[in-house]
């Protein structure tokens, strides 16, 4: 599943534990869900990256039209503990 292996927001599924938001998403689910291609570019502002790759504390900012999602990548980190 190449678009999987794309983007962060989807690497680890199917992942059926629960967490404090919500359940996971089962093998069995997924195959049911309909996956979309990324078209619009968000700003957002947030305090860090979870240890499980999630972003904490994340504000939306706004649309950006100065980027394609196409060239969108994870930041690398500024500073480090």
């Amino acid at each position: 599943m190449e678009f999987c292996t794309r983007l962060s927001i989807v690497v680890d599924l199917p992942n059926s534990k629960s967490d404090r938001w919500g359940g996971g998403v089962t093998a069995g689910e997924m195959r049911e869900m309909q996956w979309v291609e990324p078209e619009l570019v968000a700003q957002v502002r947030f305090v860090e990256w979870t240890a499980e790759g999630r972003l904490r504390h994340a504000a939306f900012l706004g649309l950006r039209s100065d980027k394609s999602a196409g060239e969108v990548r994870r930041e690398a980190n500024e500073f480090t503990s």
